[in-house]
């Protein structure tokens, strides 16, 4: 959902499929952008993301993740440098693929599942409608760190968006 909001608010169309992902190339403050939406399961998106890292020659420096977090609460952003997979399959398929923790990522609170609900079936669920004001001012914020990640660096991103919880 950051990536197709990333898309609309960039102009940057999502059209080109390649390395098992839709890609759009474009533009931010001056620096080339590419947004990414692995076409594999979520569990294999490091299939997607390595091809792309090989293919284009890019470095573990030009890698922004964006993914959902079931240890932070609804709404809640993390901005991090590094660091493990911390349970997220699709981060540890990424890790594995790449064979490095050290690329950044934007994680997205969608906060514990209910007691007797298994996490993948939570995960996959559509949000609430009584959710929906808080995933979508949840996914505005997600939209803006991606933005000022590029614009003004990792510090900013995390100073301006890391919120205490």
């Amino acid at each position: 959902m950051v990536v197709d909001g990333l898309s609309q608010r960039l102009d940057i169309e999502l059209a080109k499929l390649k390395y098992k992902a839709l890609i759009g190339q474009g533009e931010l403050a001056g620096e080339p952008l590419i947004l990414v939406k692995p076409m594999t399961y979520m569990n294999l998106s490091g299939r997607a993301l390595k091809g792309l890292v090989s293919g284009l020659g890019l470095s573990l420096a030009d890698i922004v993740v964006v993914c959902d977090d079931l240890n932070l609460p609804l709404g809640a952003l993390r901005i991090r440098a590094k660091g493990s997979a911390g349970g997220n399959k699709g981060l540890a398929s990424i890790i594995a693929a790449l064979g490095s923790q050290e690329f950044t990522r934007v994680r997205l609170g969608i906060d514990q599942p209910p007691a007797k609900v298994d996490a993948a079936d939570y995960v996959l669920r559509p949000f609430a409608k009584a959710e929906w004001p808080v995933v979508q001012e949840m996914l505005n914020q997600a939209q803006e760190a991606v933005c000022t990640l590029v614009e003004q660096g990792l510090e900013a991103a995390m100073n301006r968006f890391n919120q205490s919880v």
